[in-house]
């Protein structure tokens, strides 16, 4: 339970500040009944669900662009 109330509380401090989230490398299929996997890259983190991909921008967290079946919807500012 200490670790849970230190957790939430650097979290609430993280998001005050901005800070962006990590995310882990991941297949996510067997907990979610469908197709998702987590790519981290140089400059993105991808999170890729069935047919679309959403990029964010590593560093910061920000969404930065999509593409769905192959196709670039937005590309992304800089490259993965």
């Amino acid at each position: 339970m200490p670790t849970l109330v230190w957790r939430r509380g650097l979290g609430w401090i993280l998001n005050k500040l901005g800070a962006p989230g990590f995310m882990r490398a991941a297949p996510c299929e067997q907990r979610l009944g469908i197709p998702v996997e987590i790519i981290v890259g140089r400059l993105f983190t991808v999170v890729h669900v069935r047919e679309m991909k959403l990029f964010f921008d590593r560093v910061t967290g920000r969404f930065d662009g999509v593409s769905i079946d192959g196709n670039d919807c937005e590309q992304p500012t800089r490259q993965l």
